[in-house]
């Protein structure tokens, strides 16, 4: 595997993104299906089937490993031949803003570029939408603390709270989940690897991660509400991915609000960035969470970071002892 194996493997916090599908309750068909044998790395992608939320998970669901921010020719290449069948990108690509850069003039440049970067090695694409465009948000919202925004990414803009316009929001979304459903209906061009997962907004509770709404709780309520019928709207064989949370101990009283509002009709999948410092990823206690609030859907961890202290150590790992960790993980 070339020297990519302990590049990635020999640094002392590694971002990762596993897609494990656990439920609560009767089990939905993605978690009932076992998974098939790992695909060994090739160096031409080949083309999978297409899955769809309405007719249950293809082969595509078989393969529970991924890697973050891919942002780059060189680590898509190496994710490939690691196997990685899976990425998710980081909050920015797919912002309304930059596609969106003024009202009705719209550039698909960046997020093109990755979603031909992501296919060309084969690996599918779970993208973030992030609701800001400055040139909307400016109509009615004050500039947020740039101090607290420089710590996330800059191209979110300086607003970051819920859209003014959400019916100009909503277009967006269905202009942009068009453009890569690959229903031949304004497809981009040369697209083979059709985006069939979309995650809405990036960790809202999290303050240096950039939502900075007041009223959290019904505001971001508000953006999943109408993110997730613009999806199905454009795509409704789409899987929406509710935000995620860092550490749902901390987050509870969020979730617990958005359910009670009747979030639970308006995602296909609970999202969770699992937290190294308890054991078993804290997994538990999400499922417990979701079986208390009656989620009966899939799970995906579609974040976790490795450490010394997740790998029970206060010691420096070596890369055999980083790659046990991951395995066990």
């Amino acid at each position: 595997m070339r020297s990519c194996t302990r590049r990635l493997l020999s640094i002392s916090s590694l971002a990762l993104m596993v897609l494990m599908l656990f439920a609560c309750g009767k089990a939905p068909p993605p978690s009932t299906v076992p998974p098939s044998p790992p695909v060994p790395p090739s160096a031409t992608p080949e083309k999978i089937p297409t899955a769809t939320a309405t007719a249950g998970p293809e082969n595509v669901y078989a393969y529970h490993f991924g890697l973050m921010d891919l942002g780059s020719e060189e680590s898509a290449r190496d994710a490939m031949e690691l196997g990685v069948q899976w990425g998710r990108d980081t909050a920015w690509p797919f912002s309304w803003g930059l596609v969106e850069k003024e009202k009705g003039a719209f550039d698909f440049s960046e997020p093109d570029r990755f979603v031909q970067m992501f296919q060309a090695y084969g690996i599918r694409m779970t993208p973030v939408i992030s609701p800001y465009a400055d040139w909307d948000q400016s109509t009615c919202h004050e500039k947020g603390d740039e101090a607290i925004f420089e710590k996330a990414e800059m191209q979110l803009g300086l607003y970051r709270q819920k859209p003014c316009d959400m019916d100009g929001y909503a277009a967006f979304v269905r202009r942009l989940v068009e453009r890569y459903d690959g229903d031949g209906v304004e497809d981009m061009p040369g697209l083979e690897m059709p985006v069939k997962a979309w995650e809405v907004l990036n960790e809202p509770f999290a303050g240096d991660v950039g939502f900075a709404s007041r009223d959290k709780v019904n505001d971001y309520f508000d953006i999943l509400r109408v993110s997730y019928v613009a999806i199905k709207e454009a795509d409704p064989e789409a899987i929406v991915l509710l935000a995620s949370t860092p550490n749902l101990r901390m987050d509870r009283e969020y979730y617990a609000g958005i359910l009670q509002l009747g979030a639970a009709d308006y995602f296909d999948v609970f999202n969770y960035h699992a937290d190294n410092k308890y054991p078993d990823l804290d997994l538990p206690f999400v499922l417990s969470f979701m079986q208390d609030y009656g989620i009966d859907k899939p799970l995906w961890v579609t974040e976790f970071e490795m450490s010394e202290i997740s790998a029970g150590t206060d010691a420096p790992l070596t890369d055999e002892e980083w790659a046990w960790a991951m395995a066990k993980e």
